[in-house]
Parts: C-alpha cells; structure tokens; sequence
C-alpha cells in the first residue's frame, strides 16, 4: 500500500518525531506499507533524525521505501491513503481554518474518494460549525485512530471506525529498557520545560518556587527546549529564565537520540514542564513532577481519560 503521511514533521519538535515512528510501525502493522512518503518542509532534518534511530527501531526496515516529500500529491489515485496525524488533529483550539477545515479544501481529493486515515487528538467542540466539519471528516474517514479515551468518545458520535488506542510515544518509550542504561548526566539533576504560551506571572512564580527547592536538594537544573531553532518559544523563555536563574544550564535535545534523550529523563530527580511530551514522558519515567497546564491536551493526560 502507498501511504503519504501528514503532519507536524520537520518542524523541529520532539514531540512529533518521537510519535512518527511509532505511528510508522502502527500503519505497517495493520496496513502492510510497500511505500510510505513522509510530507516534510525540512526534508534534510527529518532525514538526519530518521537515520539517527535507525539502529534503535529495528521495524524501518520491514518497509519498502520511506520517501521525504515537499507536499501532498494533489492526484489522489497515486495515493492509496492520506494519514493526517496531530496531538490534537482535530481541535477548536486553532485558529481558523487549522482546526481542520484547510483538510477539506487542500486534500478535497482525498475527502471525496474516502482515502483518508486520522490518529491523534480530537479536541471539545467550541465554534459554531464544527459539528458539521467533524461529521464530514471523521464520516468520510477510513479510520480514525484516537490516543485517549475523550477524543474516543467524540469519534463514537461520527462513525464506528474510531480506534482507541494510547499515545504512540508510549509505545515507542517502552520499548527502550532506560533503567539499564545509563544517564550521560552525572550525579543528581532536575529537568524544566517551557514555552510562551505558558510563560505569565502566575507560572513565573511557580517556576521560582521550583528552581529554590531543586537548588537546596542541590540538584543541577537543565532546561529541555522541545523544539529546535533560534526562534525557538521554548528557547526565549530559556534565555529569560538564565537571567533570573544563572545555575539554569541548556540541554540541547538535538544531540540525542530518543533512547538517550529517555534515559536522561528516566534518571532525573524531577521535573516540571508544560509541552505534553515532557510530561508524558516525566510520566511514563515515574519522575515527580508539576505540569504547566495551557492545553486541553494535557490536562487530559493528566487526567488519565
């Protein structure tokens, strides 16, 4: 089966790139892939990542051929299905029309030929319309993979080819055994983690709070920029807080693997962070932790649904 792939890729952002492996091991499991194209405006990043877990996913090589491609085919009978994965692939949460209405006028093809697959979140209805939206879209899909049991929930009210099935960084996390391994960070340490969208006075003096325990356990505090870039919001928000906390150190994710970002996590003393993946993965670690809630997304981690 050919298979071109959407989604948040080549932007630099740990989160999704550790869910697109996973979510590549799903699809040939369940879809036997011959080819499998990968939409990316960063084709040289992404292809340097993929090669860099190579040795550590051992089912890349069950496919064919993974090809990194610039944009959707615009003639879908060279296409046998489109995958649109997001955190929250369908959500209110955007700004107009990136809640998934651009899904109905850019890959129309794909919508009225129902060669359409969905994995990820499905955000609460807020606007006017977009009842009809999910209805067209999560109708017309082939399948609709949620990674908790509220996104299931919404699908169930569309279509009976909902699928619930847990966040694929879990899957990809488990299958590295941390604990045997050894953190490259010597003795004992904290991991701090965020952005803009969550940078106010209220999480300020939470983060003040955090960094005055962590430096009197006498823990070494290091800040996780999620995504990579000098435009980076999770590098500003670093350069902010250096200021006010000069023993705030920088751990520069893109040296890492996956695995050897894990058990960096898995080995540290405890954590507080906002993007969603730092605290999954504080979570999946067992690593005491304080999230910095500014997205449904999170909150439904948080709470288990």
């Amino acid at each position: 089966m050919n298979i071109v792939l959407v989604g948040y890729y080549g932007y630099k952002n740990f989160g999704d790139e550790l869910l697109l492996l996973w979510l590549i091991k799903y699809l040939n499991k369940h879809y036997k892939i011959s080819s499998l194209s990968i939409v990316s405006p960063e084709r040289v990043w992404l292809q340097e990542r993929l090669e860099r877990h190579w040795n550590e996913y051992w089912f890349f090589e069950e496919i064919a051929s993974i090809k990194i491609i610039d944009a959707v085919p615009s003639i879908s009978s060279e296409v046998d299905m489109l995958v649109i994965w997001g955190g929250e692939v369908l959500t209110d949460a955007r700004k107009l029309p990136y809640n998934g209405r651009n899904y109905l006028l850019r890959y129309r093809h794909y919508v009225w030929h129902k060669k359409l697959i969905f994995a990820g979140g499905i955000g609460t209805i807020i606007r006017p319309g977009t009842h009809f939206l999910y209805n067209r879209l999560l109708w017309t899909a082939q399948s609709v993979i949620t990674r908790e049991k509220y996104s299931y929930e919404i699908v169930k009210k569309y279509t009976n080819k909902g699928i619930l099935h847990k966040d694929f960084a879990y899957d990809a996390l488990e299958w590295i055994d941390a604990k045997s391994l050894i953190s490259s960070i010597p003795g004992e340490y904290s991991i701090l983690n965020c952005n803009t969208h969550i940078y106010t006075p209220a999480s300020l003096e939470k983060i003040t709070q955090w960094v005055k325990v962590q430096e009197w356990l006498g823990r070494v505090l290091y800040f996780i920029a999620w995504t990579a870039g000098e435009d980076d919001s999770d590098l500003v928000i670093y350069h902010k807080l250096k200021k006010l906390f000069p023993t705030l150190n920088y751990l520069d994710r893109t040296k890492y693997s996956i695995k050897e970002l894990a058990t960096l996590i898995w080995w540290a003393k405890h954590g507080l962070a906002a993007r969603l993946h730092v605290v999954l993965m504080l979570d999946w670690a067992w690593i005491p932790y304080e999230p910095l809630v500014y997205q449904e997304k999170v909150q439904r981690l948080l709470d288990k649904e």
